[in-house]
């Protein structure tokens, strides 16, 4: 871990690498400070996410300084976090990750409309070729399928009261946000 973050070539591929796992797992710090467990299924194997797993198995710790995206709002939530709570299984946690992914969304906020009381209708399909640059962050490319989407439709129903309003409201803007919005 010494090269992470220097201007050598070996430290620029493992930042990247370690910069797409975060935004993969969908959480706000390096995924190399958290449990690997219930996280995991929603990555791709690569050597980042087998030193995660030996870290955590090992019960090892990092001391590395690792940006950590702010909430952006009051109350707001990463998403991961959210579709991990009620331990669904795998096929509808990678179901919900794919379509997240899509939408280049990582926190609650990214989906809610401006007044923080509902999410916004639209965020149920996939995005259509008008919906532009999403985030100022570089997510991966996810293709989730029909079924998929029926799937991460299904849990908004589910998470939200009717009208797909938020139980509990989100609060002021606390952080800069990385959602790009039209």
């Amino acid at each position: 871990m010494q090269h992470y973050k220097t201007p050598l070539t070996l430290g620029q591929k493992l930042t990247i690498s370690l910069e797409a796992l975060q935004l993969e797992v969908g959480t706000n710090v390096c995924p190399l400070l958290t449990s690997f467990h219930p996280l995991d299924p929603l990555t791709t194997s690569c050597c980042c996410k087998s030193l995660w797993d030996g870290l955590d198995h090992f019960g090892l710790t990092l001391d590395m300084e690792a940006e950590k995206i702010p909430l952006p709002r009051e109350h707001d939530a990463l998403l991961s976090s959210l579709f991990v709570i009620n331990s669904p299984p795998q096929e509808i946690l990678r179901s919900l990750q794919w379509c997240r992914i899509s939408w280049k969304a990582l926190f609650l906020s990214d989906l809610v409309a401006a007044n923080g009381h509902h999410i916004k209708r639209r965020f149920l399909a996939p995005p259509d070729a008008t919906a532009g640059r999403l985030s100022s962050l570089q997510f991966g490319e996810e293709r989730p399928t029909p079924s998929d989407w029926a799937t991460w439709a299904e849990f908004w129903g589910r998470y939200t009261m009717p009208g797909l309003n938020l139980e509990s409201p989100l609060g002021r803007w606390i952080a800069p946000t990385h959602r790009v919005w039209d």
